[in-house]
């Protein structure tokens, strides 16, 4: 979840890269609004309990998020939706 100080309007641009003999998907979604590494924090720990995230790199210097997940345990909805949560 964002804190008040913190907001954010997600999209979305995926490509494939392959993952333990499976397949994830590479979301980045840039993040409007992240002003600090606490901002970032908060993101990371929100993509991070999402089910079927392999990882979450935040980076509130770049504002922007880079999450591969597994596109049959979540899609780029849920991740956005835990980005303005």
């Amino acid at each position: 979840a964002i804190g008040r100080e913190c907001s954010s309007r997600p999209i979305c641009a995926a490509s494939y890269a392959a993952y333990n003999g499976g397949m994830l998907l590479e979301a980045e979604i840039p993040i409007e609004g992240m002003t600090c590494a606490n901002c970032a924090a908060h993101v990371s720990e929100a993509l991070r309990k999402v089910p079927g995230v392999a990882a979450a790199d935040v980076r509130h210097a770049e504002h922007r998020a880079l999450v591969s997940y597994d596109p049959e345990q979540a899609d780029r909805r849920q991740l956005e939706d835990a980005v303005v949560s």
